[in-house]
């Protein structure tokens, strides 16, 4: 399974160099595009799914974010955030942690809450989630400047019969 990933970046590497030299940068742009698709259908054929990819271990928690949102406040430019997410565990849940990140209109990172580090805010639900259940939660982080978000997941949850999972 090591030698996958090796495999890969040998493949990647072959694909991409070129085999004449061909000074118009469009032959270029074209070569690269046709290099990122053999890439891709090189990983789908093979079976890899994103979660090889994927070094935190996100893709096993036991929460899914399935959709996040900046929500604009009523009478204010100021936004807070919705998140979905949903249990894909077969036990309860009592409490979940989340991260998140998000930017500016400007690429930059946007004031999400944590007034701790720049881009990053977090927040927690501490209502039941039964298995199997989808729910949605907004937290007032009160954001001027942020314009989307780029990530959201879980970082530690609480099982009802004492258990719990963390992000590594």
């Amino acid at each position: 399974m090591k030698s996958l990933p090796v495999t890969i970046l040998i493949l990647f590497t072959l694909a991409s160099c070129n085999s004449g030299n061909k000074p118009t940068s469009e032959t270029n742009k074209t070569n690269s595009s046709d290099t990122v698709m053999t890439v891709m259908d090189i990983t789908d054929n093979a079976g890899l799914d994103k979660s090889l990819f994927d070094t935190a271990g996100l893709y096993l928690a036991p929460i899914k974010v399935l959709k996040s949102t900046l929500v604009k406040k009523e009478y204010s430019n100021y936004k807070n955030i919705s998140l979905t997410y949903k249990n894909v565990t077969s036990k309860n849940i009592l409490g979940i942690r989340f991260r998140w990140y998000g930017l500016t209109v400007f690429d930059k990172p946007a004031d999400m809450g944590s007034g701790l580090l720049a881009g990053y805010g977090s927040g927690m639900d501490d209502e039941k989630l039964k298995a199997g259940k989808t729910v949605t939660n907004q937290w007032g982080i009160t954001s001027g400047d942020a314009k989307k978000i780029v990530l959201a997941w879980p970082f530690e949850v609480v099982f009802e019969d004492g258990t719990k999972w963390a992000l590594k």
